[in-house]
């Protein structure tokens, strides 16, 4: 019984025989109060019915002839007094419905939430396994936490627990340690870092190039824990630019020549060194049989050598399906015989047509032999855009051979010998580029007028090849022509011009310098149309002082002559610009090496000065000239 019983006792017995003698209000109010305080002190029902029971008992030993009419108010008051019981027990009963229902929805959102939930995470974990990007979660100290198979197939293995297990810290993955370790301090620096590119390793040993974007992961208080990141494989886009690149240096080198054999050489090695192969060529038909020519990576004694179709099965391969064909495994491939490559020992092969007009005549070949290594998807791309470029590159220098081979006739036929003129020695010097695309266009001209007259011509065609050549015998013919009608430089220049803005299309036009000198007197008249100044030399060398006038064939022009007297001690040197533009890097010979190097030649023999200042022009530009040059030197002798 609880500490409270006796003084509820008390209060009850009281209230009780309140009751009796007429409180009847009161005392059930009393009671009420007393069974609300018997509640309130963790009583129950049996407790209240023992607090009425004594003090019934007390009461009926007290007056005991009044027996049923005390019993009969005890009822009342009991009644009244476990009410607050009653409506305890239906707050309580109302309360534990609510509760249950309560119980009952929130155990069903907790369902639902954790079928979301479930959901949620399979959806995540369903991402996670399946991605392309590879996910990985690593701590500081390079340990890898979290990977998706995503990442471990980036980096050649077969399963993230294969990956985790044999990696134990991602530094070792990077092939330049210093990229990981700008790697993590962007990381501490900036929280972030994206599109990151650097070199890994595979797990078979072979490098590749990934990108990855990350972010760091912090504690509470702000301390690194490590990092979650997204790494994707770059390679082929890497693969694919160093391979344009390379195409452009490749087509920057054919266009640099049209020499045929030197355009071979060139694409051999350096689409070799781009598409890494350890071996690569270029088969030739010739006679029914392939000969392999422009070797690179391969015996010198292959060079030159001869093959059937049974004997250089890929090549036949590649021309009868008019595209390139792909030998991944050549050991495995039913497409060509295992013992013939084994024979070579060619484990993997790309051949690629050039094709000429619709004539393959040749075609591209890139082995392996080492281990059969497949082609990636870039560079078959990089050998068919090579393999265009080659063919029209062998078209133009096909072009080039046949146009070259007229003008060099042409300018053979058209280059007449130096006369022999009484009176008067000449010295002529003619060089030809190595650098040129076609047959240049300098000429000059030496004959002999009516009396003592001599007239000397010298000019520059504007272009190249049988058009150039064919002007400057236009040129030529013309002015023979008129300077035998009237021997007068400026008329003469006057009515080429003149003819040749008839003639010739826009673009087209020649410099030139005309001399007619008396070989007797030593008098001169001479004519410069946009021609380089020329050169009097005696005890020291200067340009001679004459009006400058426009090239031949550019626009109607007047020409200007200058009258001087040349005496017999002193030379005369006409030249052409490829003589004072020639270089050596982004250095000029110049006009001032010009003169110098003229000065310092003793003699002035005629001969002697066009020799050596060829010699000195040609070892200036490393004997690498861009342009032709023709030089006329010449002097008066015995004068009568």
């Amino acid at each position: 019984m609880s500490n409270r019983t006796p003084k509820l006792l008390e209060e009850y017995k009281s209230a009780l025989q309140d009751y009796l003698s007429g409180s009847e209000e009161a005392s059930l109010q009393r009671v009420y109060e007393i069974g609300r305080k018997a509640i309130a002190g963790g009583l129950g029902v049996l407790d209240m019915a023992a607090i009425h029971r004594e003090a019934l008992a007390t009461l009926l030993f007290l007056t005991p002839e009044e027996s049923t009419r005390i019993v009969e108010a005890a009822s009342v008051l009991l009644s009244e007094s476990l009410s607050p019981f009653e409506m305890t027990h239906r707050g309580f009963r109302e309360a534990n419905a609510e509760l249950r229902r309560l119980a009952e929805t929130l155990e069903q959102r907790v369902e639902e939430r954790t079928e979301e939930l479930r959901q949620a995470e399979e959806k995540y974990r369903s991402i996670f396994e399946h991605v392309v990007e590879g996910i990985s979660q690593i701590a500081t100290d390079g340990r890898l936490i979290t990977i998706n198979p995503a990442f471990a197939r980036i980096y050649g293995y077969d399963s993230v627990e294969e990956m985790t297990k044999a990696v134990t810290n991602r530094m070792q993955l990077y092939v330049e340690p210093k990229c990981h370790e700008e790697f993590v301090h962007l990381i501490e620096e900036q929280n972030a870092v994206l599109e990151f590119e650097c070199q890994v390793y595979r797990k078979d040993g072979s490098v590749i190039w990934v990108r990855e974007s990350a972010r760091a992961i912090r504690d509470a208080s702000g301390r690194l824990l490590g990092y979650e990141s997204t790494t994707i494989d770059v390679t082929e886009r890497k693969r694919a630019g160093e391979l344009s690149d390379a195409l452009n240096n490749i087509n920057a080198a054919i266009s640099s020549t049209l020499d045929f054999e030197e355009i071979m050489r060139r694409v051999v090695v350096e689409s070799g060194k781009a598409i890494r192969s350890e071996t690569a060529g270029i088969g030739l038909r010739k006679d029914g049989r392939w000969v392999i020519k422009y070797i690179h990576g391969l015996p010198p004694e292959l060079s030159e050598a001869r093959f059937t179709d049974e004997e250089a099965p890929i090549t036949a391969l590649a021309v009868r399906a008019k595209k390139p064909i792909v030998i991944n495994d050549a050991y495995n491939d039913q497409r060509v015989k295992r013992e013939v490559m084994m024979m070579y020992g060619i484990r993997s092969a790309l051949a690629i047509p050039l094709v000429v007009k619709g004539e393959i005549i040749g075609v591209l070949l890139f082995d392996y032999r080492s281990a059969p290594i497949p082609f990636a998807k870039a560079e078959i791309d990089f050998a068919n855009k090579l393999a265009l470029a080659v063919s029209l590159a062998l078209q133009n220098a096909r072009l080039y051979e046949v146009e070259h081979r007229i003008a060099e006739i042409l300018q053979e036929n058209l280059i007449r010998p130096v006369p022999k003129i009484p009176g008067m020695e000449i010295g002529v010097a003619y060089e030809s580029t190595v650098e040129a695309e076609r047959a240049g266009g300098d000429f000059f001209d030496i004959f002999e007028l009516e009396g003592d007259l001599v007239a000397v011509l010298i000019g520059d065609v504007a272009g190249k090849g049988v058009e150039a050549a064919g002007l400057t015998e236009t040129i030529r013919s013309s002015v023979r022509t008129l300077a035998y009608v009237e021997p007068s430089p400026s008329l003469v220049f006057g009515q080429t011009n003149r003819s040749l803005l008839r003639q010739l299309p826009s673009g087209q036009f020649a410099t030139a310098a005309l001399l007619i000198i008396n070989k007797g007197t030593g008098e001169a008249r001479f004519t410069n149309a946009g021609h380089p100044p020329a050169v009097i030399c005696k005890n020291d060398c200067s340009f001679l002082k004459a009006p400058q006038g426009l090239p031949l064939g550019a626009f109607t022009y007047v020409y200007e002559e200058s009258c001087f007297k040349l005496d017999e001690e002193e030379s005369m040197v006409l030249y052409t610009d490829g003589l004072t533009e020639a270089r050596r890097g982004s250095e000029f010979f110049g006009d001032l090496r010009l003169l110098k190097v003229l000065s310092t030649i003793e003699s002035r023999d005629p001969h002697e000065m066009v020799e050596g200042l060829l010699r000195s022009t040609v070892d200036f530009a490393e004997g690498r000239l861009r342009d032709d040059i023709a030089i006329v030197a010449l002097r008066l002798s015995g004068r009568r």
